[in-house]
């Protein structure tokens, strides 16, 4: 659903059909000097639920319109051709 490039680094997102899971793959090309953390906004989530984000070392919550409108930080990476994968899983009210 989601794609991004640019000179160092490129992201991809894919959405199952139903909307409750998402995974994103991050990929730095080449490491520069002063590596920062990169924002990645994504897209084809239900802005008003909540999603579990796992593969960032923690799994952290974050609601779909903060993970569309400000985006996913992903960490500094060291090292050409860094990659890390993120797992989003829709959290389910409780009824």
């Amino acid at each position: 659903m989601a794609d991004g490039w640019c000179s160092s680094w490129g992201f991809w997102q894919v959405v199952g059909k139903d909307g409750k899971e998402s995974l994103v793959t991050w990929i730095q090309v080449l490491c520069g000097v002063g590596r920062q953390s990169h924002m990645v906004r994504l897209k084809g989530l239900e802005a008003s639920a909540h999603y579990r984000v796992e593969g960032a070392g923690e799994e952290v919550e974050l609601s779909g319109d903060i993970l569309m409108y400000a985006g996913l930080r992903i960490p500094d990476r060291r090292g050409d051709f860094a990659g890390q994968v993120f797992h989003l899983v829709r959290v389910e009210e409780a009824e």
